[in-house]
């Protein structure tokens, strides 16, 4: 699959990038140059079966909420669900309900794109938790899920510091310049620093 799938993904997901050049009037190539070394990651994941009480409990969790590392990610799912987007607007969670669609992908706005536009854009904050009919289900099991997601990333030594067309006396510079390689140490030393060492989680 990888020697097919991956390289569609990776097209696809340098086409997203340029549409969001154009939509930010930014010159066509200001992100996707930063690529050419193509290391984004493909991963598949899957989720093992888990009782609606231990989810319930709060000791384990199927995935914390979170930000992703690359420029975008974008994510196949399977029609399980539980996958929610913070609401940022009330404060809460909204479930991003599958359709089963083998051709529906989601694109989600992860940290490097936040820094390059200066947090113009945001990241999509997201977790993974009970699907919506099994909310509210006191004794039940989680079936399992599975996702593929591709993480589209800057290539290690390219800046991903905040482009000058996003930097003014309303908005000065919020983000260092750093390396893309930087910037994902920092995240990650950020990510395990939070996260209680006791939980169980998977990655999103």
């Amino acid at each position: 699959m990888e020697g097919i799938f991956l390289p569609a993904c990776q097209r696809l997901a340098r086409d997203v990038l340029t549409a969001i050049e154009l939509g930010l009037d930014v010159p066509e190539g200001t992100f996707t140059a930063c690529m050419e070394s193509r290391i984004d990651e493909l991963r598949i994941q899957h989720y093992p079966p888990l009782s609606t009480q231990k989810l319930k409990a709060g000791k384990i969790k199927r995935c914390h909420p979170h930000t992703d590392f690359g420029f975008i990610t974008l994510l196949f799912q399977d029609a399980t669900g539980g996958l929610e987007i913070e609401d940022r607007a009330n404060s809460g969670w909204l479930p991003v309900v599958p359709t089963g669609e083998p051709t529906e992908v989601g694109v989600y706005i992860s940290d490097t794109l936040v820094h390059k536009t200066n947090g113009h854009l945001k990241a999509a904050v997201h977790q993974v938790t009970a699907p919506v009919s099994l909310k509210n289900k006191e004794d039940g099991i989680l079936p399992e899920r599975y996702t593929i997601a591709l993480f589209a990333k800057a290539d290690r030594h390219a800046n991903v510091g905040p482009l000058p067309q996003f930097i003014n006396a309303k908005t000065p510079q919020r983000f260092p310049n750093l390396t893309a390689l930087e910037l994902h140490n920092k995240r990650v030393g950020q990510l395990y620093e939070a996260r209680p060492r006791a939980t169980n989680s998977f990655t999103s």
